[in-house]
């Protein structure tokens, strides 16, 4: 039993490079449209408190990625003024 799957195990990473190799090659064509700034990009946001009441929100890659950013810096900003009230 133990030699059986210590055979696997080596079987599976022998093939794990080849794999590696096609997903890589084959990843390359979608990076690129990836990293397109304007493409748009559509996600569905549930409304805290309800699980009908769903918006659908489409914005381009670039726009999104200003909002993470916005929404980090926020946090952060809420977390240092936290951080420095004194406490009780």
């Amino acid at each position: 039993m133990l030699k059986s799957l210590t055979i696997a195990a080596l079987v599976i990473t022998a093939g794990s490079p080849a794999l590696a190799q096609t997903a890589s090659s084959n990843a390359a064509p979608a990076t690129a449209k990836a990293k397109d700034p304007n493409r748009k990009i559509c996600e569905k946001i549930e409304k805290i408190g309800s699980r009908l009441n769903i918006v659908r929100v489409c914005m381009t890659a670039a726009q999104w990625e200003e909002q993470k950013r916005e929404n980090r810096e926020h946090f952060e900003r809420v977390q240092r003024v936290v951080n420095q009230s004194p406490s009780n």
